[in-house]
């Protein structure tokens, strides 16, 4: 699917064939490596196609493959910079999957020290779209 869809243009039906794949990786093995380069392509494909929502979806799963690696600092950016799109554009990723996106979301918020949480929101905020792009590279190169 994911090679037909990006085969003959179906940027949206690609980008949510990377998501639902790392999402299924993440769940059923605890993997993260291979998550993370799927979502990392994901954001990059949102990005150039402007498609703000999958965008979001793809920064928030990244938090949370993030969260998983114990990098709670970057984890609370990438959550940062995706609420400060939520508060500009009035969806929240939650929307698009509240089952996984809300237990990813209340996992984050319940085990992330909170001064991490707040300064991560605020320095995630303050991202500009180079910023935002930088943030997406490092986390790819972590593999």
């Amino acid at each position: 699917m994911r090679r037909t869809a990006e085969e003959h243009g179906f940027g949206w039906l690609h980008t949510s064939a990377l998501w639902l794949l790392a999402k299924n990786i993440l769940r059923s093995t605890g993997d993260t490596a291979e998550p993370r380069e799927l979502l990392t392509r994901m954001i990059t494909a949102c990005d150039r196609e402007s498609d703000l929502t999958s965008w979001m979806v793809g920064m928030a799963t990244l938090a949370y493959v993030e969260f998983v690696d114990d990098d709670h600092e970057r984890a609370s950016l990438l959550l940062g910079a995706v609420a400060r799109r939520s508060d500009e554009s009035g969806f929240h990723p939650e929307k698009l999957d509240p089952v996984d996106m809300a237990e990813f979301t209340a996992t984050m918020a319940a085990s992330m020290p909170a001064g991490v949480l707040r300064a991560g929101d605020e320095a995630g905020r303050s991202l500009d779209r180079n910023g935002i792009a930088a943030l997406v590279a490092a986390c790819a190169r972590r593999r």
